[in-house]
């Protein structure tokens, strides 16, 4: 890769090396509009973005038509693993102290920055304006480098998903867990409230980390029922003994006190 075509930014607080295609760019348009502008071998990368591939020598060109249309920016890949990093025009930032609405629309008007939303005094999303003058690479490392206002800078990345084969739970009981997919029919069970986890699995490849840990409360549930008693099954485990909270690392801490006759919802 030539140099010219490497450039740096930053993912998560760290440095991260990128590699420019030289042949390819993104657009804020699906392939269907850009046909009718007559630019052609486009792949949709999300749900309003595409993927456009050129010869090296038409690139520039292309771009600078494509952008009449929709934003536009280099296709780049991360250096070290090559994964996509296909770039927007949009920025999340973290301030490193909650700023007024006044500040806060200084700070964009000093970038050229449109605020788009707004998730706490803190965290923002921005989007790149022609009068930002320069593309969201050099954006986010010049506000990580320089801005001291600002805690983080991150891309606001296009993400293609890809579906996975995995074989369903063998669980002789999945088939009636309607909480888990929609197959179940019954008068007192509503699909829309299924978690709908087999798209979930079929995007991860998998059923889910062990390093994620969910919380839940509820009036009981049987530590030792089979779809439970499996090693570390459990992070943990809390009750109240009166108004005693009581947590499994307490000496006295008891797992059969977790479940009461006729308190089984958790269980459930």
């Amino acid at each position: 890769m030539p140099e010219d075509l490497q450039t740096y930014t930053y993912r998560a607080g760290k440095k991260t090396l990128l590699k420019k295609s030289p042949d390819e760019f993104i657009v804020r348009a699906l392939p269907d509009k850009l046909e009718e502008f007559n630019i052609t071998d486009a792949e949709q990368v999300s749900s309003a973005s595409s993927r456009v591939r050129t010869r090296t020598a038409d690139l520039e060109p292309l771009m600078s038509r494509s952008r009449h249309l929709a934003p536009s920016h280099h296709a780049y890949y991360v250096a070290e693993t090559g994964q996509e990093f296909l770039i927007t025009d949009r920025v999340f930032v973290t301030f490193r102290e909650p700023l007024s609405s006044g500040q806060v629309d200084a700070f964009a008007a000093c970038y050229g920055l449109i605020k788009l939303e707004a998730y706490s005094d803190r965290d923002y999303l921005f989007q790149l304006t022609d009068h930002t003058g320069m593309n969201p690479v050099k954006l986010v490392v010049k506000l990580m480098e320089e801005e001291d206002l600002v805690e983080s800078a991150e891309h606001d990345l296009n993400q293609r998903m890809s579906m996975y084969q995995f074989a369903l739970p063998t669980d002789p009981a999945y088939a009636r867990e309607w909480h888990l997919h929609t197959h179940f029919s019954h008068t007192d069970c509503d699909p829309r409230s299924s978690a709908r986890c087999e798209e979930a699995w079929q995007l991860l490849g998998h059923f889910g980390s062990p390093d994620v840990v969910v919380g839940l409360t509820d009036d009981g549930c049987k530590l030792d029922h089979l779809d439970f008693n499996s090693p570390g099954k459990f992070a943990g485990w809390v009750y109240f003994r009166n108004t005693r909270l009581i947590t499994n690392t307490y000496i006295d801490a008891n797992s059969d006190q977790m479940y009461k006759s006729g308190a089984n919802h958790g269980t459930s």
